[in-house]
């Protein structure tokens, strides 16, 4: 099995651990009544793992669509962009810097029009 036959299962992994990391913040975030962390758990769980969770099960479902020459920049501009910005929250938050999540921001929309010009030129494939 080669990399782009894996990458449903690297996009479900990562889901997976987004989906583990936003529900134990915001389980610590309901016993410890702190709520600061609102947009970071939510972003973990909306990004994190509804996100990457769908981009993997649609790969799985096409499979034409991880053989597409975009796939492998689409995974880095996700998987990347994704741990820039939920990575980079805990910083905003504590007033640190905005940088990492300036960069994610910009490359996760970007990773998603990658992924429908995959999808919609597999559309008007012959």
């Amino acid at each position: 099995m080669n990399f782009r036959d894996k990458l449903p299962i690297y996009y479900i992994a990562a889901a997976s651990l987004y989906a583990v990391a936003g529900m134990g913040l915001g389980l610590y975030m309901h016993l410890t009544h702190w709520k600061r962390p609102i947009p970071f758990h939510g972003h973990l769980d909306s990004v994190g793992w509804l996100s990457l969770a769908v981009v993997g099960i649609v790969l799985h479902i096409f499979p034409w669509a991880r053989d597409h020459k975009l796939a492998l920049l689409q995974f880095v501009l996700l998987q990347v962009g994704s741990f820039l910005m939920l990575g980079g929250l805990p910083l905003v938050i504590l007033g640190i810097t905005n940088i990492p999540v300036t960069v994610g921001a910009l490359m996760v929309p970007t990773g998603f029009v990658v992924f429908s010009v995959i999808i919609i030129s597999g559309v008007f494939r012959k």
